[in-house]
């Protein structure tokens, strides 16, 4: 009852009250509950992935790859002055 426009009539209580009535709408629909819980899981992965990325891929491409790339382009460089 906190959220209702008629405890707190101001713009912010009525939108906060239209964010809570949305959320349950959803929540109380099984379907749009599992969408809902589908999209979490999505997301959650997809922030593992991201955190995988930032401390696995990225090093190792700065550190392994890119100076045996740069090392490759120097040979082709000089080859081609030579």
């Amino acid at each position: 009852k906190t959220c209702h426009p008629d405890v707190d009539p101001s713009p912010e209580g009525r939108a906060r009250f239209d964010r809570v009535t949305t959320a349950y709408e959803a929540l109380r629909d099984p379907k749009r509950r599992e969408a809902y819980d589908g999209a979490l899981a999505v997301e959650s992965f997809a922030s593992g992935a991201e955190a995988w990325i930032d401390a696995v891929a990225v090093p190792f491409v700065r550190d392994a790859v890119a100076p045996a790339v740069g090392d490759v382009a120097k040979g082709v460089g000089e080859a081609a002055v030579n």
